[in-house]
C-alpha cells in the first residue's frame, strides 16, 4: 500500500501564482468545455493527422476544445476523447489540493485585507472549475461512443436509420 505524499503547501508570498495557475486552469477548461459542445454534432469530422497534432501540441492542455465537438461528435477519434477524460481528471483529482491550500491561507492571522478578498475570490474560481471539468468528462462521457471509430464500424443499415432518426429530430 503506498502512501499518497503530503502536498508542498505553499507560504502566502506565493498566492499570486497559485492565483495565475487556478484563473489560466479555468479559463481553459471553460474553452475546453465551448470546444467539444461544438463538435457533438458531428464527432467523426476530424482526421487522424489533426487530431494527433493537436495532442502533440497541446499535450498536457489539449487546447482542442471540447465544446465545438458536441454538434460533431463523430470528428473525435476514441484516443482523443480517452485522453481529455484522462487529463480532466487528473486536473478533477488535484482539485483537493488547491482547495485545502486556499483553507491554510484563510486560517493564517496575518492576512492583509487585499489577500483575503484573493482567498475567497480563488475559492469560488475553484468552485467553478469544480463544475466545469465536472460538464467536460460528463460530455465526453457521451461523446466516447460516437467517434469516427463508432461511425465506421456502423453498417450502411445502421447508419441509414441514424440519419432518417437526426433528420425526423430536426424537424
Amino acid at each position: 500500500m503506498t502512501k499518497t505524499p503530503e502536498p508542498n503547501w505553499q507560504p502566502i508570498s506565493a498566492l499570486s501564482m497559485i492565483a495565475n495557475m487556478i484563473d489560466g486552469q479555468l479559463e481553459e477548461s471553460q474553452e475546453q468545455y465551448t470546444t467539444l459542445l461544438e463538435t457533438k454534432q458531428k464527432p467523426h469530422v476530424l482526421d487522424d493527422y489533426t487530431v494527433h497534432r493537436v495532442i502533440q501540441v497541446y499535450t498536457d492542455q489539449l487546447e482542442f476544445t471540447l465544446l465545438e465537438t458536441k454538434q460533431k461528435p463523430h470528428v473525435l477519434d476514441d484516443y482523443t476523447v480517452h485522453r481529455v477524460i484522462q487529463v480532466y481528471t487528473d486536473q478533477l483529482e488535484f482539485l483537493p489540493i488547491y482547495i485545502k491550500q486556499l483553507e491554510k491561507w484563510q486560517t493564517e492571522v496575518s492576512l492583509i485585507l487585499t489577500q483575503q478578498n484573493e482567498i475567497q475570490r480563488l475559492q469560488e474560481q475553484v468552485r467553478q472549475w469544480k463544475q466545469v471539468l465536472t460538464d467536460i468528462l460528463d460530455l465526453a462521457n457521451k461523446l466516447k461512443e460516437e467517434t469516427i471509430e463508432k461511425v465506421m464500424s456502423k453498417s450502411d443499415l445502421e447508419l441509414g436509420i441514424q440519419s432518417l432518426k437526426n433528420y425526423i429530430n430536426k424537424l
